[in-house]
């Protein structure tokens, strides 16, 4: 009679198993699915699960998530069950580096490259913790100009607040938030091509931030350009779901169908004027109307 799945399956034996599940695992990895490699690994280690290379190669799928509680778990699991295995090590070291803890993750990779520290990865890996440990360095001075910006910004001097900012990206140039902040001065400023240009620079430092599509759509609302802010606020929208971003929506679509009304019923070269007297105007300054925006100063935008 035919045997039973159970029975051919301890038949195989659970390395067969578990080989089976970890090259499953490999190739969700280098398709870039790593929450499937994830799984997989996951049910190799339930047919070995003492099998160093398969905690290594999960550290190594959760530091593609950024997961990084979980892949410094597996790193040390892995180093537990194979002490002497250089990999352990380079993977502990990843995901310290990941936690910004530039000295332990040296530490660990200094391990790593024991048996031939003049590797040119391992050159690479110690400029890249200096640099991290630098921006570090950079982030903690820039934070008295941040504070003092803050402050500025409360008490509503725009001009003040964006020196501060200034001064903090040359510190911390590729800070999105910093960007977000100074889109924002711009905007009490009234100078909405600066606040869309300084809203950009946030967008392409963080794309998936809804913050910076926010800033954006308020510099182009401020700039009348009002199918522009509802496409931004549509992708705010899409990243973070909220009812308010909708009523904002529908405030915008009706105050462009009023203007367009508008503009059409008190046309100056007609010689109408709008109610309560003058003719219709174009606003001037910086590409916008001359109306001051508010916002609630929020560092954790």
């Amino acid at each position: 009679p035919r045997r039973s799945f159970s029975v051919r399956k301890m038949a195989q034996g659970p390395d067969f198993y578990a080989d089976q599940f970890k090259a499953q695992g490999n190739d969700a990895f280098k398709q870039g699915n790593y929450s499937q490699a994830i799984t997989l690994f996951t049910e190799a280690l339930k047919f070995s699960p003492t099998n160093h290379i398969l905690f290594s190669n999960r550290s190594a799928a959760y530091c593609q998530l950024k997961k990084w509680d979980k892949a410094l778990e597996d790193a040390n699991t892995c180093i537990k069950h194979k002490p002497d295995w250089p990999k352990g090590h380079m993977r502990r070291g990843a995901a310290l580096h990941g936690y910004e803890y530039y000295d332990e993750a040296l530490q660990a990779y200094e391990i790593a490259y024991s048996s031939n520290p003049e590797h040119p990865d391992f050159a690479k890996i110690k400029k890249q913790l200096k640099e991290g440990k630098l921006q570090e360095v950079n982030v903690e001075a820039s934070q008295q100009y941040r504070d003092k910006a803050k402050v500025e910004f409360g008490k509503k001097n725009y001009k003040g607040a964006l020196g501060f900012y200034k001064k903090a990206l040359q510190l911390c140039p590729d800070d999105a938030v910093l960007y977000s902040n100074k889109s924002a001065c711009h905007a009490g400023l009234a100078k909405w091509d600066k606040a869309i240009e300084d809203a950009e620079k946030a967008i392409e430092l963080k794309p998936y931030w809804a913050k910076a599509w926010r800033r954006k759509a308020t510099a182009l609302h401020g700039k009348k350009k009002f199918d522009e802010s509802i496409g931004c606020l549509r992708k705010v929208h899409e990243l973070e779901p909220d009812p308010e971003i909708e009523k904002m929506i529908v405030h915008i679509t009706n105050e462009k169908l009023a203007k367009s009304y508008l503009s059409d019923a008190y046309m100056p070269n007609h010689g109408n004027k709008r109610p309560g007297g003058g003719t219709k105007r174009s606003g001037g300054g910086d590409g916008g109307g001359g109306k001051k925006a508010k916002f609630d100063m929020n560092e954790e935008w």
